[in-house]
């Protein structure tokens, strides 16, 4: 077997752990070669990506269980699946067919469940 040398760091040029004093602290950086600790948000928030803030990121609340893929609630755009499976997907529900004859915004294409005849409708035609 080889000799083989490794060079050591030394402390002041590595994150000791040390520097994470809470669970969930997450490292990110306030400048170049700067790490800064970016503390655990509260249960349901999100990261994301904030410019103004010190280590360029924050914890942000959700939709009420929106998937916010855009940043919008409720999402807009398209969703790509990638050839994946959406699992525990659940479809827009109505009560009865005056309810999904009142749905707002038919789009060809939409899918719904109607409840009362537990029954799935697609939309074929908007005006």
């Amino acid at each position: 077997m080889a000799i083989v040398w490794q060079k050591l760091a030394y402390e002041d040029n590595v994150i000791t752990k040390a520097t994470l004093v809470a669970k969930g602290d997450l490292i990110g950086a306030s400048a170049a070669s700067t790490p800064a600790i970016l503390t655990a948000g509260t249960n349901g928030q999100v990261l994301t990506a904030a410019s103004g803030e010190a280590t360029g990121l924050e914890w942000a609340a959700t939709g009420a269980g929106d998937f916010l893929a855009d940043g919008t609630v409720p999402m807009t755009g398209d969703l790509d699946f990638a050839e994946n499976q959406a699992l525990d997907m659940i479809i827009h529900n109505v009560a009865d067919a005056a309810a999904l004859a009142a749905l707002a915004n038919p789009t060809i294409g939409k899918i719904a469940f109607q409840v009362d005849e537990l029954a799935f409708y697609g939309c074929t035609s908007a005006a």
